[in-house]
């Protein structure tokens, strides 16, 4: 997943207005509370730090005007949070990030799944997908890096499945997209999905009377049948058209396997994060 760097400046551009947004909010009462989700009455309650402090009246909860974004609790300063969004879509890896900020490695660690986080977070509010939406899934080699494998005999370096068919080996990772640059990305199971795992994974995402597109799998028969969507099988290349086709998830499919290479592999309890930050960075790309 190579970015020009056209498109690194334009996505750091916009993940800067979120640490300028909070610094915005420091003078600014707090409108709804971070903790009890109310438009509730608050009351300045000390400080945190040099970080004026609010109490809800609601909860009674106390909590800082930049509760839950990048800023909060982070002892860095706004320019490293650049430097480090700047190493991130780069595919840096930690040790060099932890150069950069001259921090140690776990605070790195950190500000990464922070950063993933937040960027995560960011897509829940979405409004729903257009009318066309494809969807497909692909498969990758599960990875237990730095954990003992005692259930299989350990895979070398580079080495395949056992199994030449699809297994428990591998990571399914659901992927869908509409043609108004919304993405997302999900590991739902390992080896091939069921009906309830693509209904949690994207039918928050699909309005109803939705155009669905899919290679026939006969799991998208229930998200079908639930959002009353037109489900068009597309087997192969040649049943593809310009308007439908399986091209923007196929591609996803490229860039997501492509950011795994360029970590040396990723072990499977991070692969989540990775396919959501791979599609977090096609969606930021496209605001």
């Amino acid at each position: 997943m190579t970015l020009t760097d056209y498109q690194r400046s334009q996505l750091v551009a916009q993940l800067q207005k979120y640490l300028l947004l909070n610094h915005e909010l420091q003078d600014t009462t707090p409108q709804i509370c971070p903790r009890c989700g109310q438009h509730g009455v608050f009351i300045k309650k000390g400080f945190s730090g040099s970080k004026q402090r609010y109490q809800c009246k609601c909860c009674g909860k106390k909590s800082t005007y930049d509760a839950l974004q990048l800023t909060y609790r982070s002892h860095q300063s706004p320019n490293k949070w650049v430097t480090l969004i700047e190493d991130t879509i780069s595919f840096e890896s930690l040790k060099k990030v932890a150069e950069d900020l001259k921090i140690s490695h776990p605070t790195a660690q950190n500000m990464r799944h922070k950063l993933l986080v937040f960027l995560n977070g960011s897509m829940e509010n979405m409004p729903i997908w257009d009318k066309i939406i494809e969807a497909d899934e692909t498969f990758v080699l599960e990875s237990r890096k730095g954990t003992p494998v005692l259930d299989r005999e350990p895979r070398k370096h580079g080495e395949g499945a056992q199994s030449r068919e699809i297994s428990s080996e591998q990571l399914c990772v659901c992927v869908a997209a509409d043609r108004n640059a919304h993405v997302t990305a999900k590991c739902v199971n390992t080896a091939r999905p069921a009906s309830d795992d693509i209904l949690s994974a994207i039918g928050n995402k699909i309005g109803t009377d939705s155009i669905l597109l899919c290679d026939g799998n006969a799991v998208y028969n229930n998200l079908a049948a639930e959002k009353h969507c037109t489900k068009i099988e597309l087997i192969g290349h040649v049943s593809y058209s310009k308007v439908y086709h399986l091209n923007t998830v196929n591609g996803l499919h490229s860039k997501f396997k492509e950011m795994l290479r360029t970590y040396r592999g990723v072990a499977s309890n991070y692969a989540a994060s990775v396919a959501e930050f791979c599609s977090n960075v096609k969606r930021c790309l496209n605001l």
